[in-house]
């Protein structure tokens, strides 16, 4: 190895070098500190999402609590005249006139092994052609519930049951089961179409 290049190696840093490294240091601890704040700002912005109450509709079906969004377009008719289908399935319980139009009423009490109230109440979901009825046991109550009361969902008794909650909400020591108003009219049908028919066996 050669002396002369050993001893014209520089051991002392140049001002160059000690400025970059100062700046290079200042620049790794802004981005820390970005990096810090943005994880507890987004934090903070997903507690104030998940505390943030939504308001729903909720009703009660044999020893089950239901509910929709109160987004969703809905009105409850009671002493409602329904017409039997024959040979419908067991979850079609008939049609009722609402304002000139045939609305479907449907029930799930048979999933629940449950009885229907002789004076049943018709909760209905949707406008004109699209909307459904459903037979519930009580007069619905508003919620306001918040996206932290959100569970698993828990697995229902009837699979039919099953296709038809969205998400699954726990509040007031009572279990809430969300559906999805928008597309509860298809999911009856399907449900409708998997019961077998009235008297048949």
């Amino acid at each position: 190895m050669n002396n002369d290049a050993i001893a014209t190696t520089p051991l002392v840093k140049t001002a160059t070098q000690e400025t970059l490294e100062i700046n290079l240091i200042h620049a790794l601890t802004r981005l820390r500190h970005t990096a810090f704040e943005k994880e507890i700002l987004g934090g903070d912005a997903a507690l104030n999402v998940d505390a943030k109450p939504e308001s729903f509709f909720g009703f009660s079906i044999g020893h089950l609590q239901f509910m929709v969004a109160a987004s969703c377009f809905c009105e409850v008719f009671v002493d409602t005249a329904i017409a039997a289908v024959p040979n419908a399935p067991s979850t079609l319980v008939g049609l009722s006139n609402i304002r000139g139009v045939l609305m479907p009423i449907y029930q799930l009490h048979s999933l629940l092994n449950s009885s229907i109230a002789k004076k049943p109440i018709i909760f209905a979901i949707g406008k004109g052609e699209s909307s459904v009825g459903l037979l519930i046991d009580s007069l619905p109550v508003s919620l306001s519930l918040a996206a932290y009361q959100r569970e698993a969902i828990a697995k229902q008794e009837s699979p039919l049951l099953q296709q038809l909650v969205k998400e699954n909400y726990f509040a007031n020591q009572s279990r809430w089961l969300l559906l999805d108003g928008k597309s509860f009219g298809a999911q009856l049908l399907a449900i409708t179409h998997q019961m077998p028919k009235q008297g048949s066996h």
